[in-house]
């Protein structure tokens, strides 16, 4: 009797007669908070990088970073065709400075990020690398959202919905 309800479960496709439908997926407490805290959520492409010795107000110096990027999808604050992050760290030739949960980027990078703050803060990706979710291509073409801990997080208009309901759940 076991083999045949084996079987049979195997087979069957659907819910149960009378089961309830099955529920949506559980919302992302991370990306919640992160919607949340950002003044801005943009999926961008990285067109530059350069690492600059700044001074700072106090005398000191340090290098930071500016990330160019075009934006592609504003989900939350202005649109805006480019915009250039300052980031605390990077490199200036053999001289180079790291910051703990600092994002590094690369040209050609493609992201969705989570920003504040941008030139008032030593990182305006909020949280660090928990705000910077990649967008990875495959060989065949398809592109999905990489979670900051590299578990997927879907396709990017599955995770731009995502972020979409996020946002008006909090309105």
């Amino acid at each position: 009797m076991r083999y045949t309800l084996f079987i049979l479960l195997m087979f069957f496709s659907g819910p149960l007669p009378g089961s309830p439908a099955p529920s949506a997926p559980a919302a992302d407490p991370a990306l919640a908070d992160l919607s949340l805290k950002a003044e801005r959520i943009i999926r961008v492409l990285v067109t530059d990088v350069r690492g600059q010795w700044d001074t700072t107000p106090d005398g000191h110096r340090v290098i930071h970073s500016y990330v160019t990027c075009k934006v592609a999808n504003a989900l939350k604050g202005p649109q805006g065709d480019t915009l250039t992050l300052r980031l605390l760290g990077g490199r200036v030739g053999r001289a180079r400075m790291e910051v703990l949960e600092v994002p590094e980027f690369s040209v050609g990078e493609e992201a969705v990020l989570f920003i504040a703050g941008n030139g008032r803060v030593f990182c305006p990706v909020v949280g660090g690398e928990a705000g910077r979710y990649r967008i990875v291509r495959s060989g065949a073409g398809t592109c999905a959202v990489q979670r900051p801990d590299g578990r997927s997080a879907g396709s990017v208009n599955e995770f731009e919905r995502q972020i979409e309901l996020q946002l008006k759940a909090k309105s």
